[in-house]
């Protein structure tokens, strides 16, 4: 018996010559000629080693094995046909789909309360992770759905990988909130402390800071944000942030920005995603929502 060369027109065949009692009507019935339907018979019976229906006065009868093939064949034949056929909507209202981000912390501070209050709005039920993959494997990740978008200054590379520019995003030099702007007319000689996480945010600040020679300035390097408001109010540094963080210390009085130029440009903030989620209508209205939310 080899059933590796069996598909679902065999079967759906071989429940119709069930049905009607006559290989061509069966046929008729699938959409094939009687050659074919003849041929397709002669497979079944090849591959299954077994005649599976013989001819009588009343039309074609099946053999014992078929008929108890038959119903499971039924069954199992219309529950993945009812899979294929069903409408792949997405009623975010009703929906409590789980929809997995990869932010860094600094992106789950900036991001994710904004979001979260949005979508909750619209779909109480629905779910949100932060599983904050790595630069280097953001794009497995993404591929094999441990995370169905990413949201950060990235480009990523490999194939399938899809994305859109939400905004852009500059560097801002800030100090503690009772520190002294007068002490840090430039940041020539200023000591600066440099985050740069290795999950999904840019990490090359350091570089471009080099090629304007103040790499030599760096006196902290932190991988998380989440220190860097205390660290500035204990001591006497600079810490160059996105503008959106800056701002965000500056509204909270846990810093101030100064005014001074940050030679770091500008960076878009994307959104991306793998091939595997682009047609899939729930992450095509979760899209839309991180859009509506942040899209320039």
């Amino acid at each position: 018996m080899n059933v590796n060369h069996i598909d679902l027109n065999l079967l759906r065949l071989l429940l119709a010559i069930d049905q009607h009692g006559s290989v061509s009507n069966a046929g008729a019935a699938v959409g094939l000629s009687q050659p074919a339907s003849s041929n397709a018979l002669a497979r079944l019976r090849a591959s299954l080693d077994d005649p599976l229906f013989l001819r009588s006065r009343d039309g074609m009868i099946p053999t014992v094995y078929c008929e108890k093939i038959l119903p499971i064949i039924r069954q199992n034949l219309s529950g993945i046909e009812t899979a294929l056929q069903q409408q792949n909507d997405f009623v975010a209202q009703e929906s409590s789909e789980v929809f997995r981000l990869s932010l860094s912390d600094l992106g789950e501070m900036m991001f994710l309360p904004r979001l979260a209050h949005h979508v909750s709005n619209l779909a109480p039920k629905l779910r949100m992770y932060n599983i904050a993959a790595t630069r280097n494997t953001l794009h497995m990740a993404l591929e094999q759905r441990q995370c169905d978008i990413a949201i950060g200054i990235l480009n990523p590379s490999g194939r399938g990988i899809h994305s859109q520019t939400l905004f852009h995003e500059t560097y801002s030099a800030v100090i503690g909130w009772r520190s002294d702007p007068h002490n840090f007319p430039t940041l020539r000689n200023a000591p600066i402390a440099l985050t740069a996480p290795s999950a999904t945010y840019a990490n090359d600040i350091e570089n471009v800071l080099a090629q304007n020679d103040l790499a030599h300035n760096i006196v902290l390097r932190l991988r998380h944000f989440g220190a860097l408001p205390q660290l500035l109010n204990q001591m006497d540094v600079v810490a160059i942030v996105p503008t959106q963080y800056a701002h965000s210390l500056e509204d909270e009085q846990q810093a101030q920005i100064l005014p001074v130029t940050v030679p770091l440009g500008e960076h878009a903030v994307k959104m991306i995603w793998h091939q595997v989620t682009d047609n899939d209508p729930a992450n095509i209205w979760f899209r839309a929502q991180i859009l509506d939310v942040f899209g320039a």
